[in-house]
């Protein structure tokens, strides 16, 4: 096994052809001639009287032949799994899997089991039944046991998740002392008995009935149970305990259908299948330890070269930081770039609002929020510096005045022309009024970028709320008070809404065109020479209702006429005067909603209450 199968395929069917293979082995040599019976025929009392002593104690060795092989074999039998749950329960300490300690616990109570069976069958447990009775009889309470903790073991996590038996280990605890009582309990009441039934039937079909049990629930483990558990907790371990169905079922194969006498071949092909189907976990944990070592290895390795790279990086945040400070020289003309580059900004806004070309709006508006971003970062940050450095002048200023009252005649001409007493009051208000200016270019760049998203070309869960707000900053220069109009007054009525998975750009896109064309219907209501009978005013409200959100814009502007309600949509179409619009925002805006996020844009309108756009989305995209 490797740890591919967990990659690819949770179920390993390379291995289980394998494993199936080796397991028919001993049966094929069967079918060549092989024999692998160990029964011996029985001294009888008469020869033993004619040996001595020495040839008594050969003889007797001899008929018991059989006797040690099925020792031999149950005891390898509890050993390995008493090997497999101990190495289950280190592999738990390094990889913190709850499966492996379970399972483990079921394997060690069923090793217990088989050992309780051996010593009742050399009669190291005093026992009342004959052997012919009591070892084909414990043998199968073994299976069916063995079978039936299996199956529990594995269906505790096909019920409960991993997290929960974790916290929950009394309870697993307490199970598995409950086991041991029960394993035990069962053995020392079956060589207490003296009615043990008939397990054994060597003229029949099913040689052994009571076989066929273990035989059904280890099918069932194989075809039903353990596959889940390889589903659900894929793992070496989990895959190895499917593909130890497979000796298990054809060791159960081999005594209900094929052992007619205590130790023939049959029975004593079972009890080394019986070794295999415990030596299979064990094989797999340790390839599960070999794997956790390697990936171990694997992300020391990786850490090494992080670090490595993490010091590069901070050599280069290092020369980075020098040439910050060298850039201090060149303020000047970074400052003359930043006045250019506004200009343009302002330039683009305007042709953004009017042109309404929605299919490069994002495009542009993040190539310019890149443009000044660097600029805006470096005045802003240095006009803390130039701040301080400011009052420091001015300190040493009113200091020069304190102590020299009276200075030559020529620097008070000059102090005179120059108004210095102007100068030390209005200096302070300069540098506070151009902080408040690279404020308010950053928060318009991150409104910018936000309302552009570039880096969201693809369907990504975003915050809608925030694209409203980005396209409200970007706008307000358009609402505010100016001397010949009123300011437009926004109110917002944002319900709690998740994460919507969207085309973030162009969902922005629509925004813009929905609440400027909300401006411009407001116009008559802002010209101040005229008397307005209500305030100009757009509402902005979301809404979820699972699975759609609904975003409402509404003005209450002169509203749309009922006439040209049909066509709002269809590209070209415009109300607004020639040169003032293209007719395809709302055309456009339509496609972006319907097409692209399957959703739909409605209008209401009339011309007494304004007009107002819904716009329903899913939450969820289908592809």
């Amino acid at each position: 096994m490797s740890s591919s199968y967990c990659q690819s395929s949770p179920i390993p069917y390379n291995t289980l052809i394998g494993v199936t293979i080796l397991c028919l082995i001993p049966f094929s040599l069967e079918l060549l001639g092989f024999n692998f019976s160990t029964i011996a025929p029985l001294v009888s009392v008469q020869e033993l009287a004619q040996q001595n002593t020495a040839e008594i104690i050969d003889s007797m060795h001899y008929s018991l032949a059989g006797s040690f092989v099925h020792s031999l074999l149950e005891w390898s039998a509890f050993c390995t799994a008493l090997f497999t749950a101990i190495l289950a329960f280190v592999h738990f300490t390094f990889n913190r899997d709850i499966v492996t300690p379970i399972i483990g616990i079921a394997l060690f109570y069923a090793g217990c089991m088989d050992g309780f069976h051996t010593l009742a069958s050399d009669r190291l447990i005093e026992g009342v039944a004959s052997s012919e009775t009591l070892i084909p009889f414990t043998w199968a309470m073994c299976r069916l046991f063995s079978a039936v903790i299996m199956i529990v073991g594995a269906s505790i996590f096909l019920i409960r998740k991993p997290t929960k038996i974790l916290g929950n280990l009394s309870f697993i605890a307490t199970a598995s002392l409950l086991s041991g009582i029960i394993a035990y309990s069962t053995i020392l009441l079956c060589v207490r008995s003296n009615n043990l039934p008939l397990t054994l039937f060597p003229d029949s079909f099913i040689t052994r009935p009571w076989d066929v049990a273990p035989l059904v629930l280890f099918l069932a483990a194989g075809f039903f149970i353990f596959p889940q558990l390889c589903y659900r907790h894929p793992s070496l371990f989990s895959q190895a305990l499917l593909v130890s169905t497979v000796p298990q079922v054809i060791t159960q194969v081999h005594m209900a259908f094929g052992s007619s006498h205590l130790f023939d071949s049959d029975f004593n092909i079972a009890h080394f299948l019986k070794i295999v189907a415990y030596l299979v976990p064990f094989v797999g944990l340790c390839c599960s330890y070999i794997q956790i070592n390697r990936e171990k290895t694997q992300t020391v390795a990786e850490l090494e070269k992080t670090k490595k790279s993490l010091i590069n990086q901070t050599e280069a945040l290092a020369q980075s930081n020098y040439s910050l400070q060298t850039s201090e020289l060149l303020l000047r003309e970074q400052k003359d770039e930043l006045e250019e580059a506004l200009k343009r900004l302002q330039n683009t806004q305007f042709q953004l609002v009017q042109t309404e070309k929605m299919s490069s709006l994002g495009q542009l508006v993040a190539g310019v929020a890149h443009e000044i971003n660097n600029p805006v970062n470096f005045i802003y940050g240095n006009l803390i510096h130039a701040d301080e450095y400011t009052k420091n002048i001015l300190q040493i200023m009113d200091l020069y005045q304190l102590y020299y009252p009276h200075p030559a005649p020529e620097i008070r001409e000059t102090m005179d022309e120059l108004d210095i007493e102007f100068v030390l009051e209005d200096f302070p208000k300069l540098m506070a009024s151009m902080q408040m200016g690279a404020k308010r270019i950053k928060e318009i760049v991150l409104a910018l970028r936000n309302f552009s998203r570039m880096d969201e070309a693809e369907l990504k869960s975003v915050n809608v709320h925030d694209g409203l707000d980005s396209t409200l900053t970007i706008l307000y220069n358009q609402m505010k008070e100016k001397p010949e109009c009123r300011a437009i007054e926004v109110i917002k009525n944002y319900q709690t809404l998740p994460n919507v998975e969207c085309y973030a750009g162009q969902l922005n896109q629509v925004f813009m065109n929905l609440i400027s064309n909300a401006i411009d219907a407001l116009e008559p209501l802002r010209d101040k020479q005229q008397s307005a009978s209500s305030i100009p005013t757009l509402w902005i409200e979301t809404e979820y209702r699972d699975p759609q959100i609904y975003i409402r814009i509404r003005d209450n502007g002169s509203g749309i006429p009922e006439q040209i309600k049909h066509r709002l949509f269809d590209p070209f179409f415009t109300t607004k005067g020639i040169g003032k619009g293209t007719g395809l925002g709302l055309s456009i805006s339509y496609q972006i909603i319907v097409e692209r996020h399957q959703g739909n844009l409605s209008c209401s309108s009339d011309t007494t209450h304004g007009t107002q756009f819904v716009i329903e989305i899913p939450l969820h995209q289908s592809v």
